[in-house]
């Protein structure tokens, strides 16, 4: 038997396998890919709320910081009230 076939046919024994372990344990297994499912949907959602929050504040903060900071000559800012 050369070497792809033994490889093929243990590849194809563990997939039975684990269909048997499965359709034994259905509970266990529908909870374990519930459990997958929300874990990426929350996953997925938590980095998308994070990125929008992210961008409203760039959006929002870029006006302010220039209206009320001004760079002189690159060795600090001056607020309102003026630097010393």
């Amino acid at each position: 038997m050369s070497k792809f076939a033994l490889l093929s046919y243990e590849f194809k024994e563990s997939m039975l396998i684990a269909l048997r372990a499965i359709r034994a344990n259905k509970i266990r297994s529908s909870l374990t890919m519930l459990g997958i499912f929300i874990g990426v949907t929350v996953v997925v959602l938590m980095t998308t709320a994070i990125k929008g929050i992210d961008n409203s504040f760039q959006q929002e903060s870029v006006p302010w910081a220039l209206m009320f900071f001004m760079f002189k000559n690159g060795l600090g800012f001056q607020g309102m009230t003026g630097g010393r």
